[in-house]
C-alpha cells in the first residue's frame, strides 16, 4: 500500500509513487513542463487522491530549484532594462540571480521562455504581463511557483501585482497641455490589448472631458509602443482636418518615432508642437528642447519586487495575491509651450 511519509504529509515521493512515474517525471509536471496526456492524468489523480496541496507543491519544488529568479520582458528597453538592472542588484544582495528573457511581443516565444525558466527551475519568475500567457502562469502558481507582474496586467493569475496609477499620469501629463491652452491635442497610445495602454487612454479621456472638451477620435493614434508605427500613426495625425497643437505619447520607444516623424517633416518642437512623453531618456534630456515627461519610479517598483521576493523566497512565507500601485512625476522640461491667443 502507497504510504505518505512519516510525519503524515504526502511529498513529491508519495505522488509519484501512487502514479507510478518517477520523480523527475513529477517533478516536471510541478515546473510546468509538457508530458505526455497519459502520465499528467495519472499526476493529477494521484495529486487529489493524496491531497497534495499548493502549500506542499511549493515545499517540494524547493527541493529541486535553484537561486535563479527569472524575468520576462519584451525587451531591454529603458524602462525595462532599468527595472533589470536595479533587480538585479538587489538579488545580488539576497544570494541570488536574474535570468533575462527577452520576448519581442511574440506569444511563441514568451512561451518558449516559460518552459526554459521551468527548465532552469527558477525559484520565482518576475515578468510584464501578457494576456496569452494565462493560462499556464495560472498552472505555474498553482503548483507554488511565486509569480509576480510588474507591467501589464494579466486578469485570473494568482500573484503579486507591482503597477504605477497610469490613468493618473496620464491624466495629469493632458492637463498639463491643456493648461498651456491646448485643446487640439493628439495621443500615441499602446497596445489596447494591454491593461497598461488602455488606462493611459482613460487617463487622456479623463483629462479632457474633465475640462469640458470632447475628444476627436481623428486626433487618437495606435502607436501599439513601436517606433515605426508611432511614426505612421503621427503622420496621419497630421495629414488630418484637424492638425493637433500637442501630443501626447505613452511610451518612450512610441516618442522616438514621433520624433522622428517631426524631424523628417520639418516641425520643431515646442514652437511647432507640443509634445510629454510617458518614460524618460537620456536622449530626451539632451536635446535643445529637453522633453517633458512621465517618470516612474524605478527604484521603488524594482524595490517592492526585491521586498516581494524576500518574502516569498527567504521568509518562505506564501503571500496572497495582491497588488501594489507607485505615483509617477511628471518633470517639466521646455519640450512644451503656451498656445497663443
Amino acid at each position: 500500500m502507497n504510504r505518505p511519509n512519516s510525519n503524515g504529509r504526502p511529498t513529491i515521493v508519495d505522488v509519484a509513487r501512487k502514479a507510478g512515474l518517477s520523480v523527475g517525471t513529477v517533478s516536471n509536471y510541478l515546473n510546468g513542463q509538457s508530458l505526455r496526456m497519459a502520465n499528467r492524468a495519472r499526476i493529477e489523480a494521484a495529486i487529489e487522491e493524496l491531497s497534495f496541496t499548493r502549500n506542499q507543491i511549493a515545499v517540494s519544488m524547493k527541493t529541486t530549484e535553484t537561486r535563479l529568479v527569472g524575468l520576462l520582458v519584451p525587451s531591454m528597453s529603458e524602462f525595462h532594462g532599468g527595472i533589470a538592472e536595479r533587480l538585479s542588484a538587489i538579488l545580488h544582495e539576497q544570494g541570488r540571480a536574474l535570468l533575462t528573457y527577452c520576448h519581442g511581443q511574440k506569444p511563441d516565444v514568451m512561451d518558449q521562455a516559460l518552459d526554459f525558466f521551468t527548465g532552469q527551475r527558477v525559484a520565482a519568475l518576475v515578468l510584464s504581463g501578457a494576456d496569452c500567457l494565462r493560462d499556464k502562469l495560472v498552472r505555474l502558481a498553482d503548483r507554488g511557483l511565486p509569480i509576480i507582474c510588474f507591467n501589464n496586467d494579466i486578469e485570473g493569475v494568482p500573484m503579486q501585482r507591482v503597477f504605477v496609477n497610469n490613468r493618473d499620469a496620464a491624466r495629469r501629463a493632458v492637463g498639463h497641455l491643456i493648461d498651456l491652452g491646448h485643446s487640439r491635442i493628439a495621443v500615441l497610445s499602446g497596445d489596447l490589448s494591454q491593461s497598461t495602454a488602455r488606462e493611459r487612454l482613460e487617463g487622456y479621456h479623463q483629462a479632457m472631458a474633465g475640462r469640458g472638451l470632447a475628444v476627436d477620435d481623428r486626433l487618437v493614434g495606435a502607436g501599439s509602443w513601436r517606433p515605426s508605427l508611432a511614426y505612421a500613426a503621427l503622420s496621419d495625425l497630421l495629414d488630418g482636418p484637424q492638425k493637433p497643437t500637442a501630443l501626447f505619447s505613452s511610451s518612450a520607444g512610441m516618442t522616438f518615432g514621433a520624433l522622428q516623424l517631426l524631424a523628417d517633416r520639418g516641425l520643431r518642437v515646442p514652437d511647432d508642437i507640443s509634445l510629454i512623453g510617458f518614460d524618460d531618456s537620456v536622449a530626451f534630456r539632451l536635446r535643445e528642447h529637453p522633453l517633458t515627461v512621465i517618470q516612474q519610479p524605478l527604484d521603488r517598483i524594482a524595490g517592492a519586487i526585491g521586498e516581494l521576493l524576500a518574502a516569498h523566497l527567504e521568509a518562505d512565507k506564501y503571500l496572497a495575491p495582491g497588488t501594489l500601485r507607485f505615483d509617477c512625476d511628471l518633470i517639466t522640461r521646455r519640450s512644451c509651450g503656451r498656445l497663443p491667443a
